[in-house]
């Protein structure tokens, strides 16, 4: 049976609720009232395409994924986090969910590094601290993030953190270990290669590499930065989950002591 759609506006868009229609109408909105700008990524298991709408100017990004993670999206539908891109609409399809999100301008993490090679002390705990706000958000729903990387950090002109593509993100499930292995080569927690279960723990070791990455332009096993923020690194990246911060909020605790 054929269901009716209704439409509210939401981001600049009108979107159909409640529709088997639903990614058919996206796409036929996005067409008629939208332009497209930038393809960021074209790859068979996902894209990334930025929007701008023809009146508004509004900017919108418009992912596509075969991992079927739709409930993350679900989740943090509408739920407005200044550290994390504001999720309007999610769809799954039969090959892949589509995601309508918060386009966030400003500099990526991992373009600035390249061009600072690395960063000082207080505005790497000052992003890493940001950070943990964002995770101690998608922590509290259940969520892990699963691939926090230079590349999906946006830093806004105002300095504002924002931790984006949950792409690979998934719901604490502390009964299996993990199935696929997922996640970047060197900020993936060895969890996430089949190891055991990845939980909130697994954000805290690629935060802890990400931040010792910024202080030194490298791994903690290469290099690691001097005094307080040694043992910081050390700890977030400890192989064993029971070694590391207990969650992000004591890791920001930690950082904050940092000075």
């Amino acid at each position: 049976m054929r269901r009716i759609a209704f439409k509210i506006r939401r981001g600049g868009v009108e979107i159909a609720s409640g529709s088997n229609e639903l990614l058919e109408y996206i796409e036929s909105s996005l067409n008629e009232h939208y332009t497209r700008k930038i393809t960021f990524k074209d790859e068979e298991r996902s894209s990334i395409v930025l929007y701008e709408h023809r009146e508004t100017k509004k900017l919108i990004i418009k992912r596509f994924s075969t991992n079927l993670n739709d409930d993350v999206y679900r989740c943090l539908k509408d739920k407005r986090h200044k550290n994390l891109p504001m999720v309007y609409e999610v769809c799954a399809g039969d090959t892949g969910i589509t995601v309508l999100e918060e386009y966030i301008e400003g500099k990526r993490l991992s373009d600035i590094l390249c061009a600072n090679k690395t960063l000082d002390k207080k505005l790497s705990c000052k992003y890493a601290v940001q950070l943990c706000d964002a995770l101690i958000f998608l922590h509290s729903v259940g969520i892990i993030h699963r691939d926090i990387k230079p590349s999906n950090i946006i830093i806004k002109n105002d300095g504002t953190v924002v931790l984006i593509d949950l792409s690979i993100a998934r719901f604490i499930n502390e009964k299996e270990s993990d199935t696929q292995t997922l996640g970047t080569p060197g900020f993936a927690a060895p969890e996430q290669f089949g190891i055991s279960q990845s939980n909130k723990a697994t954000d805290i070791y690629g935060l802890g590499v990400l931040l010792n990455l910024m202080l030194t332009g490298s791994h903690p096993s290469i290099d690691l930065p001097k005094g307080r923020l040694k043992k910081i690194v050390e700890k977030a990246t400890a192989t064993q989950i029971s070694k590391r911060y207990k969650d992000a909020e004591k890791f920001k605790k930690a950082l904050k002591r940092v000075r």
